[in-house]
């Protein structure tokens, strides 16, 4: 048995850890390549063995040394066929674990690839999850502009619709106070032209009264020249004109004196009428200014809000409009109170001609009268010059009037301008809403991408766990495949053990074994036997 086996290069104990090593690394695996290198190296022995034996007694003679070589060729014989079939299995396992070894590399480069891809999706997904969180947080910020800006349109148009409104109602307003203005100034210039044609009128008759007096002065003076050429015959004539003259005095003394009293009186009246309509202008003046006034604050105040956000245009224009009213009433009342004082005025006027006239058929009334008409002559001219300034305060009131139409399309231009600016702010609105609807669009796409990139590294996750299951897998296999090596080391090296110690005891013929005829310790094969066994036959015991 000696030189028929071939010892084995690598050792069991090295074998096995190199082929569990499961790390994933070249060296390990090439480690493990030039182990596999090694143990494909085929089992050498010569032949096999061929167990004949040969019965007790015969031609041969029984022989120990054959009795041994019969019964050790025996016990090889499936020793041998086992380490044959080991051998087979050893090769199969050979050619497995290059196999294993190929499939291996294979899934270490895709694990490599597949790492790559996983650390560049995770990047991808950081940097899509910062862009996410800018997105969102750029659409939060716009989703709140367009919330300020949609309130900010609400109340606008509110805003805009009340103050077209209000406008269109300070609108009418305004024209049914300048209609009624102008009726009232029409009607006032009508009035005055009457009070001027009867106050010429009036004038004539004083001075038809004033010539009447002329006459009558010269008829007295005539009569008295004629009483002093005849006052010696009319003595009696003259006391008795005397009489009659001083009863015809006293009843114009009374006239006069009556007439004097309603001179002052009127005059005194009419003062007071002057100086109420000069108050009452004065106050009609005081008013237009201070409504034009609070106009002109109300559409600073308006213009500014309006810049702003237009919100207290409306409150500015109901105050506005009742001021205006206000003010329409107090003109209403004002030239209410004219028309009744010119009435007032008319019917004095009347009394006065009146009184004229029955100053006028006085014709026997002393010189003293003229001198009372002369005066009522100059009340009527401050009467006059009465009316030509209530006149110009009519022209400074319609001039005032013209004014407040100035300012009112002023305002009416300023509201324009307001609608301008918010048809600009309108427009600026529509883009604020364009940019956001493409911000959403945008942020719909960031969410598709995200969706998809999830769902990539969801397959890429389960592809990696495919492929730790299968190299589990294989691990498992590799390490059961070794265990099998590990145990097919241990019975080729029990086996070679017990055959070195059956050499040695055959060399040393320990154990009732004999040493072998030739005195040569080196190996050599057995003898061959034949021997012819019954029918003709023969049995071949080959050792080697």
């Amino acid at each position: 048995a000696q030189g028929s086996w071939v010892s084995w290069q690598v050792s069991p104990q090295t074998a096995p850890a190199a082929m569990l090593d499961t790390t994933v690394g070249a060296g390990a695996f090439d480690a493990r390549r030039a182990e596999d290198a090694t143990l494909k190296k085929p089992l050498a022995y010569t032949k096999p063995l061929t167990c004949t034996l040969s019965p007790y007694g015969g031609e041969a003679g029984p022989s120990m040394q054959r009795f041994i070589n019969e019964h050790v060729t025996c016990i090889l014989q499936p020793i041998t066929e086992h380490i044959q079939e080991l051998q087979d299995k050893m090769q199969v396992l050979t050619q497995d674990l290059g196999n294993t070894d190929a499939r291996v590399y294979g899934y270490l480069g895709k694990l490599e690839a597949h790492e790559k891809d996983l650390h560049e999706l995770r990047t991808g997904h950081a940097d899509t999850g910062e862009a996410l969180r800018g997105l969102r947080a750029e659409l939060a910020g716009t989703g709140e502009r367009h919330a300020a800006l949609e309130r900010h349109h609400n109340e606008t148009r509110g805003d805009l619709g009340r103050t077209a409104r209000s406008l269109k109602t300070t609108a009418a307003s305004l024209e049914q106070l300048q209609h009624a203005l102008g009726q009232a100034v029409e009607e006032s210039s009508s009035s005055l032209k009457q009070l001027r044609e009867e106050l010429t009128a009036v004038s004539g008759r004083t001075a038809r009264v004033q010539e009447s007096f002329a006459r009558l002065d010269t008829a007295h003076r005539d009569l008295a020249d004629v009483v002093r050429e005849s006052l010696t015959p009319a003595i009696q004539e003259a006391k008795d004109l005397g009489g009659l003259n001083a009863r015809h005095l006293e009843k114009i003394a009374a006239t006069v004196d009556s007439n004097r009293e309603d001179h002052e009186r009127l005059l005194g009246d009419l003062r007071q009428t002057d100086h109420r309509l000069e108050q009452d202008l004065r106050g009609a003046r005081e008013a237009l200014e201070s409504a034009l006034a609070a106009g002109l604050t109300g559409l600073r105040a308006e213009a500014v809000a309006a810049s702003r956000r237009t919100g207290t245009l409306e409150e500015d224009l109901k105050a506005l409009r009742g001021e205006v009213q206000v003010q329409r009433k107090v003109l209403k009342d004002q030239l209410r109170d004219l028309e009744v004082e010119l009435s007032d005025l008319s019917t004095r006027l009347g009394n006065l001609q009146t009184a004229s006239t029955g100053a006028a058929d006085a014709l026997e009334a002393p010189q003293t009268v003229g001198g009372n008409v002369k005066q009522q002559a100059g009340t009527l001219r401050h009467l006059l010059e009465a009316d030509e300034r209530r006149g110009h305060h009519l022209q400074s009131l319609a001039g005032r009037v013209a004014g407040l139409e100035d300012r009112t399309a002023g305002l009416t231009q300023r509201m324009d301008i307001s609608e301008s600016r918010l048809k600009a702010c309108e427009a600026t609105q529509r883009e604020a809403a364009g940019a956001l609807d493409t911000h959403r669009l945008e942020l719909d796409r960031s969410h598709q991408r995200q969706q998809q990139m999830s769902t990539s590294l969801g397959g890429a996750t389960a592809n990696l766990r495919i492929v730790g299951d299968q190299l589990r897998s294989v691990g498992h296999d590799v390490a059961r495949h070794a265990m099998r090596l590990d145990l097919a080391h241990e019975y080729i090296d029990g086996m070679g053990k017990g055959f070195q110690d059956t050499h040695r005891s055959v060399l040393t013929g320990q154990d009732g074994l004999l040493p072998p005829k030739s005195g040569s310790l080196t190996g050599r094969g057995l003898p061959r036997i034949v021997r012819s066994g019954q029918g003709g036959e023969g049995r071949e015991t080959a050792l080697s």
